[in-house]
């Protein structure tokens, strides 16, 4: 960041212009500060990426402003409306540059979502996500992510931890959660590359619905998105677009899915980052420790199939005790909080 000293009278909020190759690589430096301080290492994104990351999706209206200060991009807010459920409510996500917080870019960025975008929604129900670092005070009004829910008439109303483990997991903890492995013959298990077989669709929106519909969520409403073959294929499109690769592993009963966890990460080698995304077992067949099983399935696989990977990233909601149990199981440590705002 170059730029030092600013007031807020220098802050010019303003749509992204998708045909900008300029904006889009302001856009890569700002989200790269901030995954450094999120997640311990910078990301590289390209051009062509970015604007898939950023194009245009039937299943939600974006709304997107830059902040920028003397020419430089130094915060991004994003207001999502859904399309297809959830008719009612919106999602508020707001990231500004780390050497520029909670010097006026959260409340800019906020009041013109607002305005502009906000309020003519009409929509009753606003979601909005804060990042709460190890140091922070969660209850200082004085936080950004507490000043920007203040003028979002929103409260805190779930939290979810951050955790991350490095990659290869190291191998006790491997091995101890083998032991644990489901070794029923009626399951068989399978790991997939960047797509789920065709004769496994249907299965896997089923359990994609049950993830939403059984997720702890503490206080915090959420409704589940009405997945459908074609909007996991939708998912799996715009993850290529966007420079990512997928690894699935997967347990199979009587020839549906009943199980599944994915793994999101960065093609580009210079990146050293994946996310655990989804982890999914369907209620009849829970209990049995295949959560785990299909944890260590594909974050054995991941080595081999993104060699550059260095670390594992998962989210687990504050009143997950069993999952956070797992995740902890195989090396997982909590960095930082992710508070759910509502009103």
């Amino acid at each position: 960041m170059t730029v030092a000293l600013f007031s807020p009278r220098d802050i010019i909020i303003r749509p992204i212009n998708l045909d900008s190759d300029n904006d889009m690589e302001q856009l890569n430096a700002l989200d790269s500060a901030c995954d450094e301080k999120l997640y311990g290492y910078p990301s590289t994104t390209t051009i062509e990426e970015r604007r898939a990351i950023l194009a245009p999706s039937s299943y939600y209206e974006n709304h997107r402003w830059v902040a920028e200060v003397q020419g430089q991009i130094l915060g991004i807010a994003l207001v999502s409306l859904p399309l297809k459920e959830n008719l009612d409510g919106l999602h508020f996500l707001l990231a500004v540059h780390p050497e520029a917080e909670g010097r006026g870019l959260e409340e800019a960025l906020t009041r013109h979502a607002l305005a502009e975008a906000i309020k003519p929604s009409e929509r009753a129900h606003i979601t909005y996500y804060g990042f709460l670092m190890q140091d922070d005070n969660k209850d200082d009004p004085a936080l950004p992510i507490n000043r920007v829910a203040a003028l979002l008439g929103l409260e805190p109303k779930n939290s979810v931890t951050t955790r991350i483990a490095p990659i290869p997991l190291p191998a006790d903890n491997v091995q101890a959660a083998q032991l644990k492995s489901v070794t029923d013959h009626a399951y068989t298990f399978e790991v997939w590359e960047n797509r789920i077989p065709d004769q496994y669709l249907e299965s896997a929106a089923a359990a994609y619905y049950q993830l939403q519909a059984d997720e702890p969520t503490g206080d915090a409403k959420k409704t589940p998105n009405d997945f459908t073959p074609e909007r996991l294929r939708f998912i799996e499109d715009h993850a290529h677009k966007s420079g990512k690769g997928i690894v699935y592993a997967a347990a199979i009963f009587d020839g549906k899915l009943v199980a599944l966890t994915k793994i999101n990460y960065p093609r580009n080698p210079q990146n050293v980052s994946a996310k655990q995304t989804v982890t999914v077992v369907m209620p009849e067949h829970r209990g049995l420790g295949l959560s785990r099983t299909l944890k260590v399935l594909s974050h054995t696989r991941l080595p081999a199939s993104a060699p550059h990977i260095r670390q594992i990233i998962t989210m687990n909601s504050a009143v997950n005790p069993a999952m956070i149990k797992v995740n902890e199981e195989l090396g997982y440590r909590p960095v930082w909080e992710e508070i759910c705002y509502q009103n």
